[in-house]
């Protein structure tokens, strides 16, 4: 009898003895995988503020998988696609999260790391739905206005959840904006009630930052 076991990968950073990275580049490459219950964390080192971009996450099951960033000014999880920027110069280590079968199968994620490019304006788009969320990222590197265009779906009411570098996540309703000290990352989420049958929240901004 063959026995299946499914092992869960905590993206436990800075876990292992193997690192797969690149030396301080303008844009680096990093990889990371899970395995048999080991891990292969990917690391890079900056010199500037830098934009860290999933690129791939792939292997787990039904939950997907998910790339397990901790770098300056940041440490959490991103899809496939998303991107944060950091806080300053510092090290970039990267992790897979996700569950997999012990015995037949892995995670395996990568990510671009390059220098965050001032661009503006720049459009947010989060949801809620399910009891799934899925937030809107940006890196940026300069200070910024973060506007919210769009909240709608609350049973009382929505509004925009926006998080900016050094800040706790702020409360926005419709039409208001706050200012974002860069370098780093600005979120966007929804605030409200919903029906779990069929409801949802929506929510967007836009981010204008001050570029030279």
């Amino acid at each position: 009898m063959t026995s299946h076991m499914l092992c869960r990968s905590l993206a436990i950073l800075l876990f292992g003895p193997f690192f797969a990275g690149a030396a301080d580049a303008a844009t680096q490459t990093i990889t990371a995988s899970a395995r048999h219950g080991n891990t292969t964390n990917g690391t890079a080192t900056t010199s500037v503020p830098s934009t860290v971009t999933c690129t791939e996450a792939s292997g787990g099951g039904s939950a997907g998988t998910l790339c397990m960033i901790q770098a300056p000014g940041w440490y959490g999880a991103i899809k496939a696609g998303q991107s944060i920027g950091t806080s300053g110069a510092g090290s970039v280590v990267l992790n897979c999260s996700g569950s997999y079968d012990y015995n037949s199968g892995s995670l395996t994620c990568s990510a671009k790391v390059e220098d965050t490019v001032c661009k503006s304006p720049t459009s947010l788009t989060a949801s809620a739905k399910s009891q799934q969320t899925t937030k809107g990222l940006t890196p940026i590197s300069s200070v910024a206005t973060v506007k919210c265009t769009q909240a709608a779906g609350g049973i009382y009411g929505t509004t925009c959840g926006i998080t900016v570098p050094g800040s706790a996540s702020a409360i926005v309703p419709v039409g208001q904006s706050i200012t974002a000290n860069g370098p780093g990352t600005v979120s966007l989420g929804c605030n409200g009630s919903y029906n779990a049958s069929g409801g949802s929240l929506s929510c967007a901004a836009t981010v204008t930052q001050s570029c030279p």
